[in-house]
């Protein structure tokens, strides 16, 4: 598998990657992050690790990113989201958001996020800041208390 996300990664635009975690780990983040045309991005059951070179995983065209069935800290999320700044579309749907603190936050910042969905989560609390939010879904989640900051909700 490595071997051909290296052979297609200066004409892959979309990737689906659903592989339950095994015994041989492949971080995927690290080997998409140098995609030249990666627009859309999955993760099933990804182990979502990042390097020390945090420049190695900027995903600068990636517009769709979708993480389902992982375990994560609320640490990875903010940093992939951060790690994107063209995306547009983001879903996180039953996964388990990981913090050390009981009353953790989730805080996500994109100016150009137009589509979030959020489906079977657990955590205390929810910070989305988006300029141009057109669709929010939030769908078996559970949170005490969810914040959207933005500037202009459009229609």
């Amino acid at each position: 598998m490595i071997a051909w996300l290296l052979h297609t990664r200066d004409s892959l635009p979309h990737l689906t990657y659903k592989v339950p975690i095994s015994t041989e780990h492949v971080n995927v983040l690290e080997r998409c992050g140098s995609m030249q045309c990666l627009k859309s991005l999955t993760l099933r059951y990804a182990d979502i690790r990042f390097t020390a070179n945090p420049t190695a995983q900027r995903f600068l065209r990636l517009l769709s990113l979708s993480v389902s069935a992982v375990k994560v800290s609320k640490f990875q999320v903010q940093s992939l989201v951060s790690a994107c700044p063209k995306l547009q579309s983001f879903s996180l749907t039953d996964s388990t958001i990981t913090s050390t603190n009981p009353h953790g936050t989730l805080n996500l910042t994109s100016s150009t996020l137009k589509a979030f969905f959020l489906g079977g989560i657990r955590i205390h609390s929810v910070i989305l800041e988006a300029n141009i939010l057109k669709t929010l879904a939030l769908v078996r989640c559970d949170f005490t208390n969810f914040k959207l900051v933005t500037k202009v909700l459009a229609d």
